[in-house]
């Protein structure tokens, strides 16, 4: 199945990004050297550590899917393990597509960052439940973010 571009509505994603260290640089912009340990090979180089950024989402990043909303009302089934009052929404794109997992997080409004850019998680409409995959397509279903 492939996804017709009239068929797809904007929306953006943002990926779980792990919490990284931050060094101290020097003028030219380098790591400054504290220790170097030449004992073994190659030579292991210690770096100044000034602190560590929070883990959290990375820039929002604009992509087009199809989706389609859950049907309340319809007879309790489970959907590759998954029943319908765990899911809202579906997210249909062309496998490969996305390079979204199970800890991204979807909005179809405009996200709001803070100020590095960086996506807030509270504003974020859905996260990703589960990937269903077939030959030609995958399918994120979504559950609604508790506000």
């Amino acid at each position: 199945m492939r996804t017709l571009n009239k068929n797809t509505t904007q929306m953006w994603y943002a990926l779980h990004r792990e919490s990284e260290d931050i060094y101290k640089l020097d003028e030219h912009g380098n790591k400054i050297v504290v220790y170097v340990d030449e004992s073994t090979v190659p030579p292991t180089t210690y770096y100044e550590k000034v602190g560590h950024t929070k883990a959290g989402y990375s820039e929002p990043v604009e992509f087009f899917g199809n989706i389609s909303f859950n049907k309340s009302g319809e007879a309790e089934t489970t959907e590759f393990g998954v029943s319908l009052a765990d899911y809202e929404a579906i997210v249909t794109a062309s496998r490969g597509y996305l390079p979204i997992d199970e800890t991204s997080l979807i909005w179809t409004h405009t996200p709001l960052v803070d100020d590095d850019g960086y996506a807030i998680e509270n504003d974020a409409d859905y996260r990703v439940l589960k990937i269903p995959t077939s030959l030609n397509s995958c399918e994120y279903l979504l559950a609604k973010v508790q506000k």
